[in-house]
């Protein structure tokens, strides 16, 4: 059996051995007046969001900081730093990234796992205990200058998947940037119960708890 994920332009596929779909994966996605959702019900990818944890959990948790420098508003590159909590007990995994949209990337923590190597645009994994943890920095390559002149920076799909399934998931996000004058929005999808937008300092704070395909689209307006 396999199991795929894909959040903020990566791959994540585990090839596994009669494992359950109980805790899916990472590539791998109720209202406040909705009734609790049944997660047994399989969701084919559409987005639902929702107002709280429902049960089954813990749920992948993708923790990401993207920081916008100067060079991005002409390159499209942007600083990265990402963890993952709560990964599927697997014998053997990887992180891979999409050609031409990742670089210098480097592990900078892991928990519960044996062993772990960059590859290319790839991170391997072997010996993946319930619960671990794994930490990686690099760069992304996430602004795109529209004909129209703007400057939009996409993040996603988010999306915890098993086979044609999409189960739960929590996605945490900050966008910030560094030394620059740049006002950064998102529009969209529009915040509601399950996807709550707050602003830090210098950019947004971004919390989603959801399945299905989570694609999140800011403007970078100078």
């Amino acid at each position: 059996m396999k199991i795929a994920h894909l959040l903020a332009g990566l791959i994540l596929c585990s090839t596994l051995h009669a494992k359950s779909i109980a805790e899916s994966s990472l590539d791998a996605d109720e209202w406040l007046t909705a009734p609790s959702p049944d997660v047994s019900e399989v969701n084919e990818g559409e987005l639902v969001f929702f107002s709280a944890i429902p049960p089954g959990g813990p749920f992948h948790h993708h923790q990401n900081w993207l920081t916008i420098t100067p060079n991005s508003l002409t390159t499209g590159w942007v600083t990265f730093e990402q963890c993952h909590d709560h990964l599927d007990a697997v014998p053997r995994t990887e992180i891979a990234f999409r050609e031409g949209r990742a670089r210098k990337l480097v592990v900078t923590e892991t928990s519960g796992i044996d062993k772990t190597w960059v590859e290319r645009t790839s991170v391997q994994l072997e010996g993946i205990s319930s619960g671990a943890r794994l930490c990686l920095a690099g760069e992304l390559k996430l602004v795109t200058q529209m004909s129209d002149g703007r400057l939009v920076l996409k993040s996603g799909p988010y999306m915890r998947r098993f086979l044609d399934g999409y189960y739960p998931m929590r996605v945490s996000l900050r966008v910030s940037q560094n030394n620059l004058s740049t006002n950064i929005e998102l529009v969209h999808p529009e915040p509601t119960n399950g996807l709550v937008v707050h602003r830090n300092g210098d950019g947004l704070d971004i919390e989603a708890l959801f399945e299905g395909r989570l694609l999140l689209e800011f403007e970078l307006d100078n």
